[in-house]
């Protein structure tokens, strides 16, 4: 999935709000920020100080993660993965999980579509109580009668 448009659609999606907080640590290192409508990071701190003020902002995950650690921790990586190690501050899901809800969400995966189950899954779940309930019914009867029932071969892992 390409992440171009990603910031800004987990906003436009709902997976994440206007102005919620994105943050992660490097070594000693704390970094926050605000994630904007458009995508937009911006209102950067490192161990709470304010930083990047000369700037109208990153519309990079990586571009933003990358300036935190070379500008202000003075380190310089190669295999940092921004999208692993940034969180979601309101749900503390790494941005990787949110950016996976957002493709599901956009080929309309059943898991996340808010829609009523259907006839088929409603159907699979009612035979599941039936068998349930039956499989507790015999088991009362041996209780009450105290003597186990005839199983017809329902120990063999052969039966189909």
């Amino acid at each position: 999935m390409s992440t171009k448009y990603t910031l800004s659609e987990l906003i436009d999606y709902g997976i994440v709000r206007d102005g919620d907080a994105l943050v992660f640590s490097f070594k000693t290192a704390e970094f926050a920020s605000v994630l904007s409508r458009g995508g937009i990071i911006h209102l950067c701190t490192w161990n709470g100080r304010p930083v990047f003020l000369d700037r109208p902002g990153f519309t990079s995950l990586t571009d933003w993660t990358d300036s935190c650690i070379q500008e202000c921790a003075n380190e310089f990586v190669t295999r940092f993965s921004s999208w692993r190690r940034v969180r979601h501050k309101a749900t503390g899901n790494p941005l990787c999980s949110l950016r996976d809800t957002l493709a599901n969400v956009k080929r309309g995966d059943p898991l996340t579509r808010d829609t009523p189950p259907s006839h088929g899954e409603l159907l699979a779940e009612r035979r599941k109580v039936i068998y349930l309930t039956q499989q507790l019914a015999l088991a009362r009867g041996e209780i009450a009668t105290g003597q186990p029932r005839d199983r017809g071969g329902a120990d063999n892992p052969f039966r189909l």
